[in-house]
């Protein structure tokens, strides 16, 4: 109706109400008028009847909200769409994530390294045996980072497996 398009369908979701939704608890549902208990539910049947995210990620992509869509498709687990409209939302930390997920360290690792992470995107890359990938990354953590001295050590490490002791020296 016209009357209900202005209108706000929104219900209140509660710390504990989640907090059931996470361990699979019961959630009782009480009567307004005099406080007894109505009817019990699984919490999280409740919750995917409450909302279907992969139909509500699939309007928020149309209405080109990614970062909502991207929280929308996480939900359903479609972990590849929730990537995608992460990444095209600027939301590379939450990409990664989700592609860490689906265990695709690779993508992981690159989308760590457009989100300013290097240090986790080089020992992605080092573990997947992109050393030389991950000796580039690596060197682009600055001085002033926290890694910094994680990465010179991670740095270090791969030079030495390598028979590398020292920066070669120019003109040798």
């Amino acid at each position: 109706t016209v009357s209900g398009q202005n209108s706000n369908n929104s219900i209140r979701v509660t710390d504990a109400f989640m907090s059931a939704v996470e361990t699979d608890g019961d959630w009782r549902t009480y009567m307004r008028t005099n406080g007894q208990v109505c009817d019990t539910y699984k919490a999280r049947d409740l919750w995917r009847k409450l909302e279907r995210f992969e139909r509500a990620g699939a309007c928020y992509e149309q209405q080109w909200d990614a970062a909502l869509a991207g929280e929308m498709f996480r939900e359903s687990a479609d972990l590849p769409r929730a990537a995608a409209c992460f990444e095209r939302g600027g939301r590379f930390a939450d990409a990664a994530a989700c592609w860490a997920e689906t265990g695709d360290r690779a993508r992981e690792a690159e989308l760590l390294e457009r989100a300013g992470d290097m240090l986790r995107a080089g020992q992605l890359l080092h573990g997947l045996g992109r050393t030389d990938d991950a000796i580039k990354v690596l060197q682009r953590v600055t001085p002033e980072s926290a890694d910094f001295t994680t990465a010179s050590a991670r740095l270090g490490e791969i030079f030495r497996a390598r028979g590398q002791h020292s920066w070669p020296r120019e003109g040798n």
